[in-house]
């Protein structure tokens, strides 16, 4: 099993990226490069279950609600908005180099 804990971790929506064919290609492009982690956002996930959706609360993974990620991720740049998963532990436990 190929070890993914020192690629950065970027999760977007499966739902919302079926909408930009430019991110899926990017994705496809930098596989090797970032650990992707596909999840359903609120919006989406209400949509399914008809439930309600409160589109004021926050969601990281609803590329609607985020355009600057958006762009980036069309061009390509999924570096600046991640850190590797190490860098994330490290941060949670206040550990420090």
């Amino acid at each position: 099993m190929e070890d993914t804990s020192n690629k950065p971790l970027v999760a977007l929506c499966d739902w919302c990226q079926s909408g930009y064919p430019a991110i899926t290609a990017q994705i496809k492009q930098h596989k090797n490069d970032y650990n992707f982690s596909h999840g359903i956002c609120r919006r989406h996930s209400a949509l399914l279950l008809k439930k309600p959706y409160d589109p004021f609360e926050p969601d990281p993974l609803d590329l609607e609600k985020h355009p600057e990620l958006v762009k980036a991720y069309s061009e390509g740049n999924f570096s600046p908005f991640n850190i590797t998963l190490k860098e994330r532990l490290q941060k949670l436990s206040n550990i420090k180099k």
